[in-house]
């Protein structure tokens, strides 16, 4: 028998259950919760776009807005990138940003959102979403930092 629905789907079920009986949440730095939960809101709004090309399209511009929040995770993702970079480096989230993109483009996974014919002033309807997403937020700790994740939002769409 055909599996009917999609994986996406089947992945959020699987996830649920696994914390009903006993799992632990989506519960890392935020942000990895946070780029998740944007994708999952573009994805599931703008149907153009895969859940993994939202991510990709995102995750540059989280990491530049939202970085100085975790210095130690965005320093880790910069030299898994093979960058010279510190916690306490004053341009960690913009050297970040800029070598997570190159890598995205270097394996043909950058998917800037502008393609994707997404309005601008979308972020502020994103929200709802973003803060709804269980998986991601089932601890309250995205509910922070609007403005930062607007124009991160707001800036992932622009770019060409």
């Amino acid at each position: 028998m055909p599996f009917d629905f999609p994986i996406p789907c089947a992945a959020s079920l699987l996830q649920n259950r696994d914390e009903e009986d006993g799992g632990n949440p989506l519960s890392c730095h935020i942000l990895l919760r946070k780029t998740y939960a944007i994708s999952v809101a573009l994805f599931n709004r703008f149907s153009e776009l895969t859940q993994s090309q939202g991510y990709a399209g995102i995750a540059p511009s989280v990491i530049r807005h939202l970085g100085h929040l975790c210095p130690e995770v965005s320093a880790e993702i910069g030299m898994t990138l093979g960058l010279p970079v510190t916690a306490g480096d004053a341009s960690l989230s913009e050297r970040v940003a800029a070598a997570v993109q190159q890598d995205f483009e270097q394996v043909g996974w950058r998917h800037p959102l502008s393609q994707a014919n997404i309005p601008a002033g979308v972020s502020t309807e994103l929200l709802k979403f973003i803060l709804r997403n269980f998986n991601a937020n089932h601890d309250r700790l995205l509910d922070g930092h609007a403005e930062l994740r607007c124009r991160a939002v707001e800036e992932a769409n622009a770019l060409r």
